[in-house]
């Protein structure tokens, strides 16, 4: 028992202090679970790029691009119309000149459909965390389109029961439920939520309309 005692008090004490300072020293992060990095069972890879934070997600088509910045992210979104999108994905949630450019790239005649951003959905409350930026191929909410998504897993694997804030785009207005096809709980449709409530950590299912 002695022996272990002076074990205890050199190496042994030693890295414990370590451990100890290295928590210390550690940033608090949020207790959520991180988002998946590969396509749902529905979903297909474009061009290879199936991991990183942030994602662009085809609705109609289920394309998945997932890129290392959000301004990737909101590029493929639209287009290639928006190549200069804040860097921070919280940022553009409060950026009026961001939503001004949305706006134009979505109501352009030159514009492709499927370059229409109808939403951008966020890991966690406050618009923080990884984003899912979704986008569709009929136009913009505000020209009378609507989307809907009857199981986000089929997007995207892993990602149901993740979306904590969200912000609609291109005249969009989102309805976050609870179960797949529209059951449950809901969020009714809302323009923005930066903090969801009992419905945080709850979607599984979409709708977006004007």
């Amino acid at each position: 028992m002695r022996t272990s005692t002076r074990r205890l008090g050199t190496s042994t004490s030693a890295s414990a202090a370590v451990l100890f300072l290295g928590l210390l020293a550690a940033p608090a992060t949020y207790a959520g679970t991180a988002f998946a990095s590969s396509p749902g069972a529905g979903g297909t890879a474009d061009a290879g790029k199936t991991t990183g934070r942030h994602c662009a997600v085809n609705v109609d088509t289920e394309a998945v691009s997932c890129y290392a910045t959000f301004r990737e992210a909101i590029a493929k979104a639209t287009g290639g119309r928006i190549t200069d999108g804040p860097e921070e994905a919280r940022t553009a949630a409060a950026d009026a000149a961001f939503e001004r450019q949305v706006n134009t790239a979505s109501t352009s005649a030159a514009a492709p459909a499927a370059t229409t951003l109808i939403s951008i959905e966020y890991q966690h409350p406050d618009y923080k965390g990884e984003t899912r930026s979704m986008y569709g191929t009929r136009g913009s909410c505000t020209s009378g389109a609507t989307y809907k998504r009857a199981d986000i897993r089929t997007l995207y694997a892993d990602w149901n029961d993740k979306i904590s804030s969200f912000k609609g785009q291109s005249g969009c207005r989102v309805n976050h439920y609870e179960h797949s096809n529209y059951g449950g709980a809901q969020t009714g449709y809302k323009s923005a939520m930066k903090d969801m409530g009992l419905m945080e950590d709850k979607t599984t299912s979409l709708r977006w309309a004007k």
